[in-house]
């Protein structure tokens, strides 16, 4: 039995108001996990592509760890990055059941001047919450 769903459910879901910005030439990754006990969580950055499904996301060597640990609210600078390159980052959190399960995907794209959301390369700032509407509800 794999212990990493990649699936993403109401039920798993513990990463909310996740931000990602650029802050000093790094990303800046904040977030917020809900719950009345901690939950751990790791985010991994590739250069390469998204955690590999495949995987077990602590042994895909592509993949560099950002962050592990369980605070209530997070904020992270992800520092020497490179311009004009595209990162991946893939997130996940330890439920109840014990497994790791997928939160989010997104991209940042690094730009002279600036990093952007590369979703959406006119902004500098993405924010993800768990709601209807929110990117949570629809598959990525």
């Amino acid at each position: 039995m794999s212990l990493f769903h990649h699936g993403r459910s109401a039920d798993h879901q513990v990463v909310t108001h996740f931000r990602i910005r650029h802050e000093d030439g790094a990303a800046l990754l904040t977030w917020e996990t809900r719950g009345h006990h901690p939950h751990e969580v790791i985010v991994f950055r590739s250069y390469q592509g998204f955690v590999d499904d495949a995987l077990d996301p602590t042994n895909d060597e592509r993949q560099t760890l950002v962050y592990r640990g369980s605070e209530k609210t997070v904020s992270v600078q992800d520092a020497n990055l490179q311009d004009s390159v595209l990162y991946y980052y893939t997130v996940f959190a330890r439920g109840d059941d014990e497994a790791w399960h997928e939160q989010l995907k997104t991209k940042l794209r690094g730009q002279a001047g600036g990093w952007n959301a590369e979703d959406e390369p006119t902004t500098w700032e993405k924010e993800y919450t768990q709601g209807p509407g929110s990117p949570f509800d629809r598959a990525w």
